[in-house]
């Protein structure tokens, strides 16, 4: 039994626009980066925007760049607004060894625990952040952290209006992408992610202060391909500072291409290999999943137990349905294709009972069409089951069905099959969805078929289970020394060599 690679005129012809359009902004984003350098000119602003004009760009292709009324909002803002100077607060009067700089929620519960073991061995570790919200995280754990405190000055951010100004120049003259009945101009694309900047300016500002103040040895950057995180890492390397970062998700390229990370703590050799492909000078550690090691001591597995506990009374199987919505990698349209499969699937497997858990991106407007079914659930923003991580979920389930997001490899790891539902073929410059083991569907017929594959557990699923646990055993290296520790022994090794 294999795949049905059956695809439309119509699939063919949007998979197609869809990968000539990656190529297209990535291939100028290029030469633009160029054109600065043959002329003398910074690349920091553009390095650090990066993900930022990708997901402008994607949104272009979406058709949901920023309106007119937006644009204008923001350049008042940045016009109007008085600048903002930053001062530092300090517990101590000492140096830090390490500083850990998450800018999201998920990042800092990686680096919790690394705090933690640090702190076992009398290490000199600290937090900080530009992110407000973080701050009360670090309060209500008790951990050490550096204040950043803000007040406004009498000076406008009008030098910053004119070097977005000459970047967009920069940017005209470059040929225009095709689609539909309109036209995507580069230059707007850069014009729209420079909206992305402040957080840029910020960071650099505070680091700057940071280095003067205590310069420490070692910097976790809070997410390795963040515009914050890219703002900062090429100015530690100049500052001769090391930085490092803990694998969350997918290995992204532009981390390899952007960036100048110096440490990459990652899940295993499946990592490493891609990593030495294209960025050799890289140093990456195999320790392991720090996130697999914070869900398995989290909230929520006897909830979610006990919720696939009372479904498997009614029910012979459970699958866990993990989109990311739209965004990135996959549009509106795509995630639409994608629902409208899943929905006739529900129809067609009775004895299967199909839980939602929603990404950030997804809403419930997507599945208006859902509710006459009676074996789903959707758990989304306002469900009490969305605090908590999808790890637990992913163990009690059956089969995972994704599109291309990280929950593939996380399912993997507890060995249970996984389809990645792809109608558009978006998804095809990915290289995750390449590997063997993943069921890849692309129709209801693929879908459909391959369930049945999976719960009868014939010679198909047998040979794709074996392949499973060959990537698991790959990708995850695995120790009875928990990842953080393992992460924290191979710092402290850093710092004694540097000291």
């Amino acid at each position: 039994m294999g795949n049905r690679w059956w695809k439309s005129s119509k699939t063919y012809k949007f998979e197609n626009m869809k990968s000539d359009f990656l190529n297209w902004y990535k291939t100028n984003f290029d030469i633009l980066r160029a054109k600065l350098i043959a002329t003398n000119q910074s690349t920091w602003l553009l390095d650090a925007l990066f993900p930022a004009i990708e997901l402008t760009a994607l949104k272009y292709f979406d058709s949901k760049q920023l309106t007119p009324f937006n644009k204008f909002r923001w350049y008042y803002m940045l016009l109007f607004q008085r600048d903002v100077e930053y001062q530092l607060k300090f517990e101590n009067t000492e140096n830090y060894d390490v500083i850990f700089w998450p800018t999201q929620h998920k990042h800092y519960a990686l680096q919790l625990p690394v705090y933690h073991q640090l702190k076992k061995i009398n290490i000199k570790v600290v937090f900080i952040t530009t992110t407000i919200s973080l701050e009360e995280n670090f309060r209500k754990d008790n951990v050490e952290y550096i204040q950043v405190l803000s007040k406004k000055r009498n000076t406008n951010r009008f030098a910053i209006f004119i070097q977005n100004l000459k970047l967009k120049r920069q940017a005209l003259n470059f040929d225009p992408f095709k689609i539909s009945n309109k036209n995507i101009f580069f230059h707007k694309v850069i014009s729209d992610a420079l909206t992305y900047r402040i957080p840029c300016n910020k960071a650099l500002a505070i680091y700057n202060i940071l280095v003067q103040k205590r310069k420490p040895k070692i910097i976790f950057l809070g997410y390795c391909f963040s515009t914050i995180s890219f703002s900062i890492d090429k100015k530690c390397k100049e500052d001769g500072v090391n930085t490092a970062s803990i694998q969350v998700g997918r290995l992204a390229s532009y981390l390899l291409n952007y960036s100048s990370l110096q440490t990459y703590y990652d899940y295993g050799r499946f990592t490493t290999n891609e990593i030495q492909k294209y960025a050799p000078l890289l140093e990456v550690v195999e320790v392991g999943s720090v996130k697999m090691e914070v869900t398995v001591n989290g909230k929520g597995a006897e909830e979610v137990k006990a919720l696939t506990g009372a479904i498997r009374k009614n029910y012979k199987s459970i699958a866990l349905i993990a989109f990311s919505g739209p965004g990135l990698s996959v549009s509106s349209q795509g995630h639409i294709e994608n629902l409208k499969i899943v929905k006739a699937v529900i129809e067609e497997q009775p004895d299967v009972y199909f839980i939602f858990k929603f990404h950030g991106k997804d809403s419930l407007t997507f599945y208006s069409e859902f509710h006459e079914f009676s074996n789903h659930l959707i758990i989304d923003q306002s469900h009490p089951m969305y605090q908590f991580d999808i790890m637990h979920l992913i163990k009690e389930c059956d089969f995972l069905i994704s599109g291309a997001s990280t929950t593939l490899m996380e399912a993997a790891y507890w060995l249970k099959p996984v389809i990645s539902l792809d109608v558009l073929g978006e998804l095809k410059s990915i290289e995750l969805t390449e590997e063997e083991f993943i069921f890849k569907c692309r129709n209801f017929q693929d879908l459909n078929s391959t369930i049945t594959s999976i719960l009868s557990d014939d010679l198909f699923a047998a040979e794709k289970m074996l392949l499973t646990k060959e990537f698991s055993d790959n990708t995850f290296s695995k120790s009875n020394i928990p990842p953080s520790e393992r992460i924290a022994i191979d710092v402290v090794s850093r710092i004694n060599k540097l000291t």
